[in-house]
């Protein structure tokens, strides 16, 4: 037999077996809504966080009472789809994000994925786009700023879950000693000069007995990521976000009003809560939930830059369905999306009293969080910056010690600058 008929024969062979492509590599049919099959069982598994439910503070550990709640909701949808099962992983806070990372490397992730707000939508090959399945006028339930952090390009790609404003804290009776009106804050929104005139004029000499800071803020990954987030920006953003950023951190510090380094980063919450502090940069939904029931703290609208555009950041947690790369079919992807569309319009699951928030459908704002949801008028964007991809993640993780380093004058500024843009030199310009 010759070389060519030899050639001839394996191809045929090959073609015959199936076995043209790689293992788990076969072309994806177009993704698109189908009924389930009743006569078919379909196991899907679920990853959530451990949450931690009622009164307690956000740094304390819980979650039992969480998962009895998702236990519940996930019975009352077995009702409903009687022949879909749903295993439950439950992640912690400091875990999750890389697990993930891995299994999206392997090529099998969760069929759902509910994130939190520290873990923007995933920009991934593997995500199952949702604006196919919404139903007609589904769109309309949900709060309309919701929708933009889980689209891309205008079309919804993951199920909006919970809406959390971010803020500033600030003390009741220093606002109104230097003459800052908080309605009018809210309604017509304010700079980040304005912050820092107001942080040197509260901690100036004689101003307050007790008053030791103008501003604390938990470390310098939180200020860096609040103040390029109100740019509609994040780290790696190629454009003046994090120089413009840098530059205003530069004169809060050298006009005394924000104290640096690991030991200002220990005692930010603790003096602020103790009124030694007049504002707090850079706490997240669990604890502005917390300083929120305090009589004496205020919560303020993140500030923006003079002569931008104004962005109202906020944190926006989704319910992301994936496929694997082996794919399941269209029937068990359709059932994934049965499962996060169930679990985005179960507002029982949301951790009232531990979250400053509201559930993203038909919300019920309470009165501390309603005058941040009423701002959202306009733009909106979560802090870190939307599109989570496995390179940028492990770039925000290499970039935490830099930052740890900044803060505490290890590196200048445009050594920062330099070494960020070093570690994910592939990411597109602004």
């Amino acid at each position: 037999m010759t070389r060519r008929e030899v050639a001839a024969v394996l191809l045929l062979f090959l073609i015959a077996c199936g076995c043209a492509r790689p293992p788990g590599s076969a072309e994806v049919p177009r993704l698109r809504p189908v009924p389930l099959d009743p006569s078919t069982r379909y196991t899907l598994r679920l990853w959530e966080f451990r949450y931690p439910v009622g009164p307690v503070l956000p740094f304390e550990e819980g979650g039992e009472r969480h998962l009895e709640k998702l236990m519940a909701t996930l019975a009352a949808f077995r009702q409903a789809f009687p022949n879909v099962s749903v295993e439950v992983t439950l992640l912690d806070f400091c875990e999750g994000d890389r697990q993930l990372a891995q299994a999206l490397d392997a090529g099998d992730p969760p069929d759902v994925f509910a994130s939190w707000w520290d873990w923007p939508l995933p920009a991934h090959e593997l995500v199952v786009p949702v604006a196919p399945y919404l139903h007609a006028d589904e769109h309309a339930l949900y709060y309309p700023a919701a929708w933009g952090p889980a689209s891309r390009q205008g079309e919804p790609v993951a199920w909006p879950r919970w809406l959390c404003p971010l803020v500033v804290a600030g003390r009741r009776e220093v606002l109104a000693e230097v003459g800052l009106d908080v309605s009018v804050l809210w309604s017509e929104g304010w700079d980040w000069n304005d912050l820092l005139e107001a942080a040197v004029q509260a901690c100036r000499p004689g101003a307050r007995r007790g008053l030791h800071y103008g501003l604390v803020a938990p470390g310098g990954e939180a200020v860096l990521r609040w103040l390029v987030g109100s740019q509609g920006a994040d780290l790696f953003t190629r454009g003046p976000e994090l120089e413009r950023a840098l530059d205003w951190v530069r004169s809060a510090v050298d006009a005394g009003a924000m104290p640096t380094g690991p030991a200002a980063d220990d005692r930010a919450v603790a003096a602020f809560v103790a009124g030694e502090a007049a504002f707090l940069l850079g706490a997240g939904p669990a604890l502005a939930c917390h300083l929120a029931g305090m009589p004496e703290v205020v919560l303020l609208p993140v500030p923006g830059f003079p002569g931008l555009p104004e962005v109202r950041p906020v944190a926006v947690t989704q319910l992301v369905v994936f496929r694997q790369r082996r794919f399941k079919g269209l029937e068990h992807t359709q059932a994934a999306m049965e499962l996060a569309r169930w679990l985005s319009r179960s507002p029982e699951l949301f951790p009232r009293g531990s979250v400053l928030g509201v559930p993203a459908f038909q919300p019920d704002p309470s009165p501390e969080v309603r005058p941040a949801l009423d701002a959202l008028t306009g733009p909106a964007t979560w802090c870190p910056g939307q599109g989570y991809s496995p390179e940028r993640y492990r770039a925000l993780q290499a970039a935490r010690p830099l930052l740890a380093g900044w803060w505490a004058g290890r590196l200048s500024d445009g050594e920062l600058v330099e070494l960020l843009g070093q570690l994910l030199p592939d990411f597109p310009e602004r």
